[in-house]
């Protein structure tokens, strides 16, 4: 737990935190309240908006760059566990992800059914939610971190949440209401979505700090 959290602290600085981790959610939550009073489930899908582009913007103030050529991580490379400090930083920040779409989410499922009515049908329906938001947002920040500048955020970024809202709205918006075989189906093929990009992101993650040995190496000679 103790290495943990210093690698936080070495990828996440108070400011980043703060914006992020705190300020960022709690508006989200407030304005969910808001929304939810007259779309009532419907409201999932622009909050999982905002929240998905706050994530991923997130990740521009702690792996920019990450995974360009010109990205060495010479720091790293001075240590001995400079490989698998970077792979951590990456793989708890995957983690730290997951915890907060399944906070904001839950806390904001909690908020709906209040102003509305408990309706259990769609506690299954937040799971595959949340599955399906950390996928796409784990796929689009693997793509950004091969760029270090701030503006191409929003264009890289777009389509995955424009692609992770569909499956959302479909779900969520327009009233069609799934038999629990087709809610398992669905729950069971986002899970397993989930842990196949995860497994990618770590190979991705150890092959791009490879990479950058190479890349020097071939600017030398």
């Amino acid at each position: 737990m103790k290495n943990a959290i210093k690698t936080y602290n070495m990828y996440h600085s108070i400011w980043d935190t703060l914006l992020f981790g705190l300020a960022a959610p709690i508006v989200i939550i407030i304005v969910h309240f808001f929304i939810t009073l007259g779309l009532v489930e419907g409201a999932t899908g622009i909050t999982l908006c905002y929240t998905m582009i706050a994530e991923i913007f997130r990740d521009y103030f702690s792996f920019n760059g990450a995974y360009s050529s010109d990205s060495h991580n010479t720091i790293l490379r001075s240590s001995f566990y400079g490989k698998r400090t970077f792979i951590n930083g990456i793989m708890q920040e995957h983690a730290r992800n997951f915890v907060h779409y399944v906070l904001v989410i839950g806390i904001c499922s909690v908020i709906t059914a209040f102003a509305d009515h408990y309706d259990p049908y769609y506690i299954p329906i937040k799971v595959i939610v949340v599955l399906i938001a950390y996928t796409m947002n784990t796929l689009a920040v693997n793509v950004v971190r091969y760029f270090g500048t701030f503006t191409i955020y929003p264009i890289i970024s777009t389509p995955f949440v424009i692609l992770t809202i569909i499956p959302v709205v479909f779900l969520t918006a327009l009233g069609i209401r799934f038999d629990a075989l087709k809610l398992g189906i669905f729950m069971l093929v986002a899970l397993v979505l989930g842990i196949i990009v995860t497994i990618i992101s770590y190979l991705h993650a150890s092959h791009s700090y490879d990479k950058s040995f190479l890349d020097v190496v071939s600017r030398r000679s």
